[in-house]
């Protein structure tokens, strides 16, 4: 399975330079529902005087490294992760992915869409509720690389909620977590931004070189191509 991760050029360096993949903190990211659970879900399980409230505390123990699932490129993805036209997209595989993190405490998973109104979880253990999304997000196609921390709270039983929000202690950082990686190993490709001009191809090239990974692949967009048109001589 090809996957993709879509970067900002600053993002992308800071990688080369950390030889580290950048997990954020799920109540970073701007979707309110993350790490929510339907409304079916939350009704059959009363005894949490304030679901809504409980859950959305766990955002702060989990960490997430987004990717898009698509044996091509997307131009959607393209527009919703860069904000100028200077970035690239790092093409892998979702078994490279996880083998790369098999020393790690992260765990890859594909993103699950639901209908939040109608549709229910049947497994209501809170780090399940960052494996779900809402169905107007299936566009994504989302591979995820999961990171969660165990709240310490004596109120919290085997992590799960049985009588109130985590007390905050042991939670990830608001800076998000670095995870090593072998980034040679990671790295099929990398594809430039079909925005980005004819100078910055080496650009590219050139950081790959100075941080000691001058073998990997690097090509040009497809949606940058030329079209063509049939001509009739008259």
């Amino acid at each position: 399975m090809k996957i993709w991760r879509y970067l900002q050029y600053s993002k992308f360096v800071a990688m080369l330079k950390t030889n580290a993949l950048h997990f954020s903190r799920a109540d970073k990211f701007p979707d309110m529902f993350e790490g929510s659970y339907p409304q079916k879900n939350q009704k059959n399980y009363p005894s949490v005087p304030n679901p809504t409230h409980t859950y959305e505390a766990f955002k702060k123990y989990v960490a997430v490294s987004c990717w898009h699932r698509n044996q091509d490129e997307s131009e959607a993805m393209w527009e919703l992760y860069l904000k100028n036209s200077d970035g690239v997209a790092i093409v892998t595989y979702k078994k490279t992915l996880e083998e790369c993190l098999k020393d790690s405490e992260a765990t890859v998973i594909e993103v699950q869409y639901r209908n939040y109104r109608k549709d229910q979880i049947d497994d209501f253990t809170w780090f399940k509720a960052f494996e779900y999304k809402r169905k107007c997000f299936k566009h994504e196609r989302e591979i995820r690389a999961n990171i969660y921390r165990l709240p310490t709270s004596p109120k919290i039983i085997n992590g799960f909620p049985e009588i109130g929000p985590p007390d905050g202690k042991n939670c990830v950082p608001m800076e998000g977590i670095l995870v090593d990686i072998d980034l040679s190993k990671l790295i099929k490709k990398v594809v430039i931004s079909p925005k980005s001009g004819s100078w910055f191809e080496g650009v590219v090239r050139e950081t790959l070189e100075k941080n000691s990974l001058p073998k990997i692949k690097v090509s040009k967009s497809e949606l940058a191509d030329d079209p063509l048109y049939p001509h009739w001589s008259t």
